[in-house]
């Protein structure tokens, strides 16, 4: 025999579902939340270089695919990709970083959004997520050339926070070049 004592309406049941849903919405991603002292990032490796990427840029991973070429003469730009619904310029972000290209096509490809900008960067195979403590970190110096360009600080280990804004005018000079 069944109970009726659970039962309820299915507009009783849209409100709560609604209330439920507003109140999960209204509370800030953990994963994405900095109180200021902490940071949540998604820690990659690029040709040997550890770089940490605010959780606040990712937009997600994928995986390495034919890339479409573009119209733009630089060694940093390794084509396009479709995902999401959405084109995808894809950087060898070992270039960016050091100049020099990845050893390998392979990895994967990290998702990343500025706003409403989106850009992609290939990565060696490993992403971990992790909360940095940035008192433990210095400012980056000069003793890098082209890795001091995008990271913000450097921590005791050698992972390297870099800097989002910094990463996106890195990428608006690389499209600005025709071929």
């Amino acid at each position: 025999m069944r109970s009726d004592a659970f039962k309820i309406d299915a507009c009783r049941a849209d409100a709560i579902l609604n209330e439920r849903t507003a109140l999960l919405a209204s509370r800030p991603r953990a994963d994405r939340v900095s109180d200021g002292r902490y940071i949540n990032v998604a820690a990659i490796s690029a040709n040997g270089e550890r770089f940490a990427f605010p959780m606040s840029m990712l937009a997600g991973v994928t995986a390495i695919r034919p890339k479409a070429w573009l119209p733009i003469k630089d060694s940093a730009v390794l084509g396009a990709i479709y995902e999401r619904g959405n084109i995808w310029t894809v950087f060898d972000l070992a270039v960016i970083a050091s100049g020099q290209a990845a050893a390998s096509d392979g990895g994967k490809i990290l998702l990343l959004r500025h706003g409403e900008e989106k850009a992609a960067v290939l990565v060696d195979e490993e992403i971990v997520i992790i909360r940095l403590d940035r008192a433990s970190a210095s400012p980056a110096g000069a003793e890098r050339n082209n890795v001091s360009s995008i990271v913000r600080l450097v921590f005791p280990d050698g992972l390297m926070l870099v800097d989002e804004d910094a990463v996106w005018r890195r990428f608006h000079s690389i499209k600005r070049r025709p071929a």
